[in-house]
């Protein structure tokens, strides 16, 4: 949808981010508990990621490449901040917990037995 939206890049990642939270609190007691520290284990896990992904911005710059989307052009820069602000807590928490609930959560359980949801042991 975004390129299809005039101003789609800045609204709709915030849009998907608290979309995706949201749907992520609300079937919370469906999902398979993995311990008491998932949730934190999943946001350092996404920290550590997401540093590591925007450590090579630097080298980018220096290439003379820029990025996609430069919120500082688009909004004043208190709403630049709020948006930087979505885009962290999307990449911190709501994404990895998305992919950690899909991956281990339903694909890989799914594909070792797509029945998984039985509860019976197979023999």
């Amino acid at each position: 949808m975004q390129p299809y939206v005039p101003g789609g890049v800045a609204w709709i990642y915030p849009a998907k981010m608290v979309l995706t939270g949201l749907l992520i609190l609300a079937v919370r007691r469906w999902l398979v508990p993995s311990g008491d520290w998932a949730a934190a284990t999943a946001a350092v896990t996404g920290l550590i990621v997401l540093v590591l992904w925007i450590l090579p911005e630097g080298l980018y710059r220096l290439l003379g490449q820029t990025t996609i989307f430069d919120p500082y052009q688009h909004f004043s820069r208190p709403h630049a901040i709020v948006w930087i602000g979505f885009r962290l807590v999307g990449a911190v928490l709501v994404v990895p917990m998305a992919k950690e609930f899909f991956w281990r959560g339903f694909l890989i359980r799914w594909l070792v037995r797509s029945d998984f949801q039985n509860g019976r042991c197979r023999r």
